[in-house]
């Protein structure tokens, strides 16, 4: 049915992820799908215009993630509507952009950790040096103390 062709390659995608995060190295489902991709590509796009555009996109970050093999992809977006085909690729190929874009602002968020745990550990130093200085003048203010006084508080 074309109402699930759609959903179909979203749920290859997610057992193969889910197989790749599970086994690592020992993936068995990408190359069974892998196999008989071109086949199932043929019978995904019989379906509108639209969900062909999210198919394409869906191929082409397998093949940006290396989910399939390069020539596995572009055998099976050759089955897909040219238009649908362009418009898709674009999509993902900007979904890729935008990732990029992401470590720069994780390399921010871990300087400001560091910067944080830095902040941390002057704030524990000094806190130190406070308790110090706080024993100190307990013991200089205990011996000041007159010892007739000193035993009166010690009972």
């Amino acid at each position: 049915k074309p109402d699930y062709k759609l959903s179909g390659s979203y749920v290859i995608d997610a057992i193969v992820r889910q197989s790749r995060h599970q086994n690592k190295d020992k993936d068995v489902y990408a190359g069974r799908f892998e196999s008989n991709l071109h086949i199932t590509a043929t019978h995904l796009f019989k379906c509108s215009r639209t969900d062909q555009v999210e198919i394409c996109r869906t191929f082409k970050l397998w093949e940006l993630n290396k989910v399939f093999s390069y020539h596995s992809i572009q055998k099976c977006l050759n089955n897909a509507n040219p238009e649908a085909r362009k418009e898709g690729v674009g999509m993902a190929e900007n979904s890729i952009a935008k990732m990029a874009v992401k470590p720069v602002v994780t390399s921010d968020i871990v300087k400001q950790q560091k910067e944080l745990e830095e902040q941390r550990r002057k704030i524990k130093e000094q806190q130190e040096e406070l308790k110090r200085k706080q024993d100190a003048l307990l013991k200089q203010n205990a011996s000041s103390i007159p010892p007739i006084l000193g035993n009166l508080l010690h009972f």
